[in-house]
């Protein structure tokens, strides 16, 4: 079927790299690439081909007789220089010998690089041979070949480096005529005698090095962006592995739920058939292309950004657009690079081919200080950080699902001193500090820099409304710096021992998870926790003036062996406990188990079995456990128990006939159409803390997955019965996770037939800000559609989303949208027809 002919500049833009690309095969060097590829987009806009003409063919076409045409007119132009050029024009003997002095060194940087890089720059750069033949030609795939071409590339200009001592620059400058092309023609004679093995070598080598010469020519010796030199990749990327993502600083709260990314390096699908991009997505293979824009959301050019780490850099051109080279790295973040901006939004890439990369910067300040308490004196500890407004996203027109915020903190010191060097100078920036034990600081940052800031975080006071408390060791004597909990809330004890808890304190972990707290819990390692249930009166805690938590003895253990069903000992397989002891919320939900072995253990915290499959859990209060165990391989688990704290050689034995040996099937959207390259792979629950009030924090393992083919089918091995479900992703669906909260259907197991819901964003504005604070979307039977906002691999999922000063962030819903609903202080205003398109931005004026 021809490729429809783009009427719009933009769309037309859309080929420009690939243009680009096919006239530097036509041209002499990049300049005249240019030239050929304005040439042919300007021929497109005015005397654009027929519709049923393939528009690449056309374009291929067009660039070559361009090419002949300017060949022509080049080999006029130097005929005529060379009859009336003066014998002074020619090169001095000197020069001659001193480049080919430079010819000889690359030569021998060429010959001296050792196998396969040697054989693989050779084949890329003297035979022009694409990556895949050379793939097929070592055979190994076509990613090992490219990898090898970019570390090639990089030991040829370390071999350089050493060569000139370490100075860059000096063979750059060597270089610059090879690759500008400032040689006289050779005699035929002599042109023959050169075409030998080492005068290969050296093509080959002039090729590869010409993009860095190139930086001799830019003004004050600036170097000019990193390029690599490669043919286009012809796979996609390899998505990344899923990590439970958190929410975005500045957002709303998260659902509890968390969200996960892609699976690594995911196995084709078993056609064999190379996966064909998802119809929803334009990625690019071989580029990274994206934007960049101001904290007003217009477009930033003449701005330098980069993949961090260490990775390529560029300048965004018109309209704030940037390319950079597609890396080895699977994913990965591009921040603005320079002491003069800083990055808000950073652009994600990478996974399943993200959408286009947009990156936010604004003037750069530093903040700086010191934290103290109420007497003056420095707090050691005292996390400090900044966040930017809810309402900063929502100001922005674009797509925001591959931008994720840029989170910055600092930790003061023993002289309470902090340093936050790269802050965004955005309107409405908070400042935010904490230390367990006092009450958290939230002010509005400076406008401005500002280093000698003081922070002065304070202990709750005396005052009713408060509990107060003292802990103790076995003997009664204080413990400072212990750990405490409330309810969700936690503090530290003082150097006496003594903790404080304000009951009701606006913008705690308590407030926001709506908890009216009946227990505290105080803990430190090396002593098992003291406990303190309130009395309830009238169905409330009555607290009483003071509480002494006295800690107990050592914590208990349990061991085991983990075996497979063959009965073999299992290396490395995953074991946890089932049923910790919920603590509080720190930097996540913790468990007092994790915390009387480690300081920040985070929520799931698991040991692995060693060589002979044992394994010891640490950490245990005196009561009962379940125990689980997985097998990493395959995500097969079984859960045992309760076993008393204490319990040794426990023997877990994983089940027989417990695997699907296929798992196949077919992904189709709601309109019964294939989607091909989306990816599917195994997904559990594998770790799940149930909230008090409802709701649930959930932690996934995943296995690496395979690619839907042209058709949409895909084939997995040896999946688990059960407590496993398939996560379907790619870039325009909302991911699904099909057999979730059931099984897999059995009698289906090898026919699967998963419908999967397309990707359409939406946005809204409102002429009267205070009309609406809410929004939700209805199907076309009045049910209420999960509302998506992505941040770049994480995303929140809420049935409304809020609407501030007029404006909704970016959102997503599945293609069933058909209604929208507008609610003020939660009663229903409004209701607006919706008419979505997957892959296209709806921009609601209401």
């Amino acid at each position: 079927m021809p490729d429809p002919l783009p009427t719009q500049p933009e769309r037309l833009l859309e080929h420009a790299g690939w243009i680009r690309s096919l006239a530097r095969r036509l041209s002499r060097d990049a300049a005249s690439a240019d030239d050929l590829a304005q040439k042919a987009l300007v021929a497109a806009i005015e005397h654009p081909p027929a519709p049923e003409r393939p528009l690449r063919r056309w374009f291929a076409a067009v660039l070559r007789n361009f090419a002949r045409e300017d060949h022509r007119s080049e080999t006029r132009r130097v005929e005529r220089e060379r009859r009336v050029a003066r014998g002074e024009s020619l090169p001095s003997t000197a020069e001659l010998v001193e480049r080919l002095a430079a010819q000889r060194r690359v030569v021998e940087a060429v010959a001296d690089l050792e196998e396969p890089y040697r054989t693989t720059i050779l084949l890329r750069f003297f035979e022009g041979l694409p990556p895949r033949t050379i793939a097929r030609r070592l055979e190994v795939p076509v990613e090992t070949v490219k990898t090898r071409l970019q570390r090639g590339l990089e030991r040829l200009r370390q071999g350089l480096d050493r060569t000139y001592g370490g100075d860059r620059k000096a063979w750059l400058l060597a270089l610059a005529p090879l690759r500008l092309g400032f040689f006289p023609p050779a005699p035929p004679l002599l042109e023959a005698a050169l075409v030998n093995a080492k005068a290969k070598v050296l093509v080959a080598a002039l090729v590869v090095l010409a993009p860095v010469a190139v930086w001799v020519a830019l003004p004050d010796g600036e170097p000019a962006p990193t390029k690599v030199a490669s043919a286009p990749p012809e796979s996609p990327t390899a998505p990344a592995s899923p990590r439970t993502p958190t929410a975005e600083p500045g957002g709303p709260a998260p659902a509890v739920r968390s969200e996960l990314k892609s699976p690594a390096a995911p196995a084709r699908a078993s056609s064999g058939a190379p996966p064909p991009a998802v119809p929803e997505t334009k990625p690019s293979p071989a580029l990274i292309r994206g934007r960049v824009l101001d904290a007003e959301g217009n477009p930033r050019p003449g701005t330098r950004v980069g993949v961090r780490p260490n990775g390529p850099e560029t300048v965004s051109g018109g309209e704030g657009r940037f390319e950079l080279p597609a890396q080895s790295s699977p994913e990965g973040q591009i921040h603005a690079v320079g002491p003069e901006l800083t990055t808000v939004l950073a652009g994600v890439f990478g996974g399943l081919g993200k959408r286009e990369p947009i990156v936010v910067v604004a003037p750069r300040i530093d903040l700086g200080g010191r934290v103290v308490d109420e007497g003056g004196l420095p707090v050691l500890g005292a996390q400090v950080g900044v966040q930017i407004p809810e309402s900063f996203r929502m100001k922005y027109r674009e797509i925001l699902d591959a931008s994720v915020a840029v989170q910055r903190q600092a930790t003061s010191d023993d002289q309470g001193r902090f340093a936050i060097p790269d802050v965004p100078g955005v309107a409405g920036m908070r400042l935010l500090a904490m230390r367990e034990g006092f009450e958290a600081w939230d002010e509005p940052a400076p406008a401005s820099a500002d280093v000698n800031l003081v922070i002065t975080l304070r202990r709750p006071g005396s005052a009713d409304g408060l509990v107060r408390g003292r802990v103790v060791d076995p003997d009664g004597q204080p413990v400072p710096d212990a750990k405490v909990s409330f309810g969700f809330n936690v503090t530290r004890a003082d150097e006496k021992g003594e903790f404080a808890f304000r009951m009701e304190e606006p913008g705690s972990a308590n407030v926001r998870y709506g908890v009216v707290p009946e227990t505290l819990i105080a803990l430190k390692r090396g002593l098992l926790p003291a406990r303190f249930e309130a009395p309830l009166q009238d169905g409330r805690p009555r607290w009483p003036s003071t509480v002494t938590l006295r800690l107990g003895g050592s914590p208990l253990s349990i061991t085991g062996r983990v075996l497979d069903a063959s009965g073999s000992p299992m290396v490395r397989a995953k074991v946890w406990l089932v049923d910790p002891t919920l603590f509080g919320r720190t930097n996540s939900l913790c468990h007092v188990e994790n915390l009387l072995v480690a300081e920040n253990p985070g929520h799931w915290r698991t040991v692995e079995t060693d060589a002979n499959g044992h394994f010891r859990i640490e950490g245990l209060l005196d009561r009962p456990y379940r125990i689980a165990a997985m097998d990493p391989a395959t995500l097969l688990r079984i859960e045992e128990g309760p076993f008393p704290a204490g319990s040794e050689n426990l023997l877990f034995r994983l089940p027989a006939d417990a695997l699907y040996e296929r798992v196949a099937g077919r992904v189709s959207s709601r309109a019964g159409r294939p989607v091909p390259g989306a990816v599917v792979f195994p997904m559990c629950d594998a770790f799940k803390t149930e909230l008090k009030g409802g709701g649930a924090s959930t932690n996934h393992d995943k296995l690496a997955g395979v690619r839907t083919d042209a058709e949409g089918r895909f084939e997995l091995r040896n999946v688990p019965r059960s407590l496993v479900y398939l996560r379907i992703e790619a870039e325009g669906l909302i991911p699904l996770e099909y057999g979730r909260g059931s099984e897999l259907p059995r009698n289906q197991i090898e026919d699967l037939q998963i419908t999967v819901d397309l990707r359409c964003h939406f946005k809204v504005e409102l002429d009267d800000p205070a009309s609406a604070d809410a929004v939700s979307v209805l199907d076309a039977d009045g049910k209420a559609l999960t509302i998506n906002i992505f941040y770049g691999n994480s995303r929140q999922e809420n049935d409304r989303a809020p609407i501030v000063e007029g404006r909704s962030h970016t959102m997503a819903v599945t293609d069933a949208g058909r209604t929208l609903v507008l609610h003020l202080e939660g009663k229903e205003v409004n209701r607006v027809p919706l008419d979505l398109t997957p892959g296209k931005l709806k921009e609601l004026r209401l």
